[in-house]
């Protein structure tokens, strides 16, 4: 099983502790071997990913790549490392590992954020429902700030919401169904996501990729669930509320408590 982490993005929003490093390379807490430590995103993305089975896995490198490649060999994991300099947009970093991808089924996750439920395997459950002929498979959450992000267009069967559209950073969008930057694309995705040329926001954007396939053939999205979280180091205050709640998960409560636990700031903690 393939995966392709994205790692290639400038992190301005977190200058300046983004200047000499990747936002991949920014903390949080774990309690990986029973003990609270400090761990970079990205191995913690990693693990997770490894935990739903991926064994291959690529990471698309920008101008800071070096501390980047620097920490992964000196951790002992085998990785492919291509790049992207400069950036050009999320779905021009993608189409990076296209000699990578060969065709095959992959996820897709940015640098700069990871799920948490104590209850099931998200990305397990995402590759399930690729494996049944779909083009791809999303993890969004809902959220009351739609229009920071990425949305999708679509409407819920059931435990899944089935996609029509999906728009990147549009004021009042139609939809609050936010995209979470985790994503399971099949083989053929590649293709599309390759064909993307920079839009209206003059990058070429993930969303139009995403648009495109929906429009084509079949996408879903798997919804965070109001028990689960989105642990965020992309902004200072998203990067707080990650930092707390991840500290609260590594010394035993599960997403639900923590959130409880963390309700002194209620307004961030699903939404940021």
């Amino acid at each position: 099983m393939k995966a392709v982490i994205t790692a290639a993005g400038k992190g301005s929003r977190m200058n300046p502790s983004t200047k000499a490093i990747p936002k991949g390379l920014l903390p949080l807490f774990s309690n990986a071997g029973g003990k609270l430590s400090a761990v970079p995103i990205i191995r913690l993305i990693i693990d997770q990913l490894q935990s739903a089975g991926v064994d291959d896995l690529c990471i698309v490198v920008g101008e800071k790549k070096d501390p980047l490649i620097t920490y992964l060999l000196s951790e002992g994991l085998k990785v492919t490392f291509v790049q992207q300099d400069p950036p050009r947009g999320f779905a021009d970093a993608v189409a990076k590992a296209n000699v990578f991808v060969k065709g095959d089924p992959f996820f897709v996750h940015a640098d700069d954020g990871i799920p948490f439920s104590s209850k099931r395997n998200l990305l397990q459950l995402m590759w399930q429902e690729l494996s049944k002929g779909l083009d791809a498979v999303l993890l969004v959450r809902e959220s009351d700030r739609p229009s920071s992000g990425g949305v999708v267009l679509g409407k819920k069967t059931g435990s899944l919401i089935e996609v029509n559209d999906a728009l990147e950073k549009v004021p009042n969008p139609p939809s609050n169904w936010v995209l979470t930057a985790v994503y399971a694309f099949s083989g053929k995705a590649m293709g599309v996501i390759s064909s993307v040329k920079p839009g209206r926001t003059g990058e070429a954007e993930l969303t139009d990729a995403i648009s495109a396939l929906a429009k084509e053939g079949r996408v879903v999205a798997l919804e965070l669930e109001p028990d689960e979280v989105w642990l965020n180091v992309g902004n200072p205050e998203s990067y707080h509320t990650a930092l707390e709640l991840s500290y609260l998960i590594s010394k035993g409560y599960d997403a639900k408590e923590a959130i409880a636990a963390a309700s002194s700031r209620p307004a961030q903690l699903q939404h940021t």
